[in-house]
């Protein structure tokens, strides 16, 4: 992710949750998020547009990142 980060940051927001955090459980249910390893990307209108589990190479994460972008 912090490959990501560093390529898309002037045009992506990253939200992390921290699993320590008492609130983030209710964050988690809020979003759906039932593994600690899912992430979530939306689009500019805050439409769900892809979500994964697990691990998924640089390359494949950036294209659903340029894909939400519109790019």
């Amino acid at each position: 992710m912090n490959r990501l980060n560093e390529q898309y940051s002037d045009r992506v927001d990253f939200f992390y949750l921290d699993v320590d955090d008492v609130q983030t459980p209710s964050v988690m249910s809020a979003l759906a998020i039932r593994d600690r390893t899912t992430y979530v990307i939306y689009d500019a209108q805050g439409n769900e547009v892809h979500r994964w589990f697990g691990a998924l190479p640089f390359e494949a994460v950036a294209h659903d990142i340029e894909v939400a972008l519109g790019e």
